[in-house]
């Protein structure tokens, strides 16, 4: 039976009826040029659109569950940076406080980061994210405890003493 090639018009011969391409070549091509093209097409015209859902499909999961948030992040964090990574969403126990401050830990969906909000600490900054070295704080302990060094916060502390 001879058939046209759908990507380059050739003719050629097949006995098989599903057979719409003469080569692989152009069914790789043909594919690119139909389903490839079309998706672009489509992705060009509703790009917002897109975008719009995929932001808000991703803020109602993170509003149900902060963990899967914070364990994205830390995946992303542990790749840029070259850290180990094997926690999974049950190592991520998210407190009603803060274990540090003792502040109440809520997460605002929308809103970014605030005082209150739950973050995921390492505990050993020269480890990775793995079990046993991380623990769910506020961002407001996280970040008072990001860069310090125990006698930076003994000095502080002396000097708060002091004058206050």
């Amino acid at each position: 039976m001879n058939r046209n090639c759908k990507f380059c018009a050739k003719v050629f011969n097949s006995n098989k009826e599903f057979k719409i391409y003469c080569s692989e070549p152009c069914r790789s091509d043909g594919y690119k040029s139909s389903s490839y093209l079309g998706h672009l097409k489509y992705y060009s015209k509703n790009r917002e659109k897109i975008n719009t859902s995929k932001r808000t499909t991703q803020k109602l999961r993170h509003k149900r569950n902060p963990s899967q948030r914070m364990l994205e992040s830390s995946r992303e964090r542990a790749k840029k940076y070259n850290f180990e990574h094997n926690i999974c969403l049950e190592d991520i126990k998210v407190p009603d406080k803060c274990p540090i401050l003792d502040i109440p830990i809520f997460y605002i969906p929308g809103k970014g980061q605030n005082y209150n909000s739950p973050t995921l600490d390492r505990i050993d900054n020269n480890k990775g994210y793995i079990k046993g070295n991380v623990i769910v704080v506020s961002w407001r302990a996280n970040n008072l405890k990001r860069n310090g060094t125990l006698r930076e916060f003994e000095k502080i502390v002396l000097f708060m003493k002091e004058n206050l």
